[in-house]
């Protein structure tokens, strides 16, 4: 049997609790208020008249500050920030959120040696916002390449100069060449 990690199971009581505290506050179930949060974005996305404007959340960088947490949250403590997004998730109560809880890992990043992008808590101070670095990733004369085989154009030409740690990847023959197909 699978042991559970502490953080995980202090997550899923606390779950418990605020579905419970929710249903109290609110005197329906998380399911029938889910259903209608559902309808109420389906209805305006579909052009009928919602029973009021839909309200959606991404959470990002305001979910870490509204929490008062620093924005590396985001790359190297995600418990802290999973629970600063259902935070402000619970806090605006809106009928749609998106995301950012995808655990984007700060370690991760520098282990594959990221040359697009820079992170709080990575080479950016622990309260700066991620930063995308502009660069020539696909060339003009490679779209032929692309379109020919784009499977084999993101893994040996796309990802090695996005990813430092692989550039040894770019030196394989095509990917057809392990199909017999050349």
């Amino acid at each position: 049997m699978a042991t559970t990690k502490p953080a995980l199971v202090d997550f899923e009581k606390e779950e418990k609790q605020i579905r419970a505290e929710i249903e109290k506050k609110h005197g329906k179930t998380t399911e029938q208020l889910f259903a209608e949060r559902e309808k109420r974005v389906i209805d305006a996305v579909e052009l009928r008249e919602p029973d009021r404007v839909p309200v959606t959340l991404g959470e990002g960088v305001f979910a870490a500050r509204y929490a008062g947490l620093p924005v590396s949250s985001m790359y190297y403590d995600l418990v802290a920030y999973r629970r600063a997004c259902r935070k402000m998730i619970l806090d605006f109560e809106p009928d749609l959120a998106q995301g950012g809880v995808a655990g984007v890992s700060g370690t991760t990043l520098g282990l594959l040696e990221t040359q697009h992008q820079l992170w709080p808590g990575g080479k950016l101070s622990d309260d700066v916002p991620y930063q995308f670095i502009e660069g020539e990733y696909m060339k003009a004369e490679e779209y032929d390449l692309f379109l020919n085989d784009p499977t084999d154009f993101t893994l040996r030409c796309f990802l090695p100069r996005l990813y430092s740690v692989l550039v040894p990847i770019s030196k394989l023959p095509p990917i057809r060449a392990f199909s017999g197909r050349v």
